[in-house]
């Protein structure tokens, strides 16, 4: 039974393994890949803008707040906004996956080994505790290196692809082009706040 049975996750997307970064990369030109996206929203940046500016004018889930909005002898009101934005690392998303039957390891630059160290042991079906992440230099975080798919990943090409009948373990290095990393999710999210500033509340908290 493969692992991607036991998790019973379906999984997406297309892998080259190669002998070399460099024939890896070359390979990667020569590919084309047509995906099906059918079944999922198509939404322009305007759309989305829309839909957020819509979400402002809904009174926050809290009573309290609202009642005291409403009670304030003045009131200021902001909006922030903040487009989408990619976390471009100088150094692009890269690890090493070693993989045994009933153990994990990795290295990488990682922000987050906690998150990783759970994400594995849940898609591997791996107990945490043999889950082992090693955190090296980043080379350029901005909170993008704490996401664990680019681990998850590496040691899912070793499951699926590198560990034989006849072998227990594999290890693969693994790399995304600066490209990929753009085109992958986990940008800065499109955000749009409204605050609001009372003199009442600022003097309740101040007091």
């Amino acid at each position: 039974m493969s692992k991607q049975e036991k998790s019973s996750v379906t999984y997406e997307g297309v892998a080259i393994v190669a002998d070399s970064l460099w024939s890896a990369m070359k390979a990667r030109k020569l590919l084309q890949v047509t995906w099906d996206d059918e079944g999922f929203e198509h939404l322009s940046s305007e759309q989305i803008y829309a839909r957020m500016q819509e979400d402002l004018t809904k009174p926050l889930p809290s009573d309290v707040f609202e009642t005291a909005l409403k009670n304030t002898s003045s009131q200021i009101e902001a909006i922030y906004e903040l487009p989408y934005q990619s976390h471009s690392c100088m150094e692009p998303l890269n690890c090493i996956a070693d993989v045994k039957v009933d153990r994990v390891e990795i290295w990488g630059p990682i922000q987050e080994a906690n998150w990783i160290q759970a994400d594995l042991s849940e898609w591997l079906k791996i107990p945490i505790e043999h889950v082992k992440v090693n955190m090296t230099f980043l080379g350029g975080g901005f909170g993008r290196k704490a996401f664990p798919d680019y681990p998850m990943e590496a040691a899912l090409i070793v499951t699926q692809y590198l560990i034989s009948p006849a072998s227990a373990s594999a290890n693969c290095p693994f790399s995304w082009t600066g490209f990929e990393v753009n085109c992958r999710r986990h940008q800065l999210h499109f955000f749009e706040l409204k605050k609001h500033i009372s003199r009442k509340i600022l003097f309740r908290l101040a007091s």
